[in-house]
């Protein structure tokens, strides 16, 4: 039983040492070297990553050349996260800069706290939807509708009920 034992240990001390990997060569010897190199996107690595090739320095020149590599490994990185989903929300805009006789605040940004909330400093755009008193007066032509203003669709009262008119908002 006792020498099972001793030779469990010995054994178990043999593979933790072997799996150190060569050590600085003895006088004489051919030195284990390792060389670290970008591997760029691709099969080996969708998202690109590391090649690690070791090997001995046959040529004695300090630097592991390709036809001196015994072991390639390749450390790839991970994907990166998904972006957060994208808000909208929509709050009363006061009258004021953005719209004269006040209107809709919509804003739109990522989630990134990912609560479920637009929280203001998550909001990357916002666009005003004012009041019905500023629509668009006279024709819209062709050039009005490649002008950089948005148009949205905003809800209206009208005779008691809810329904939308077209809306131009400058910014």
């Amino acid at each position: 039983m006792r020498s099972s034992i001793l030779f469990a240990l010995t054994f178990a001390s043999f593979l933790f040492a072997a799996c150190d990997g060569p050590t600085d060569p003895p006088p004489g010897e051919t030195p284990w070297l390792t060389r670290r190199d970008d591997e760029p996107v691709g099969d080996k690595c969708p998202h690109a990553g590391i090649l690690r090739r070791s090997g001995y320095d046959t040529n004695g020149n300090g630097q592991l050349e390709d036809s001196e590599v015994v072991i390639t490994e390749f450390e790839c990185f991970p994907a990166p996260p998904p972006p957060p989903p994208t808000l909208v929300r929509s709050d009363v805009e006061p009258p004021g800069e953005h719209c004269p006789e006040g209107g809709t605040a919509v804003s739109a940004g990522g989630d990134s706290d990912g609560d479920g909330i637009l929280d203001p400093e998550e909001i990357d755009q916002t666009s005003y939807v004012c009041s019905a008193s500023e629509l668009w007066n006279g024709d819209f032509t062709a050039d009005d509708w490649a002008d950089p203003a948005a148009v949205a669709s905003a809800p209206e009262w009208v005779d008691g009920e809810l329904g939308t008119r077209a809306i131009v908002v400058m910014s």
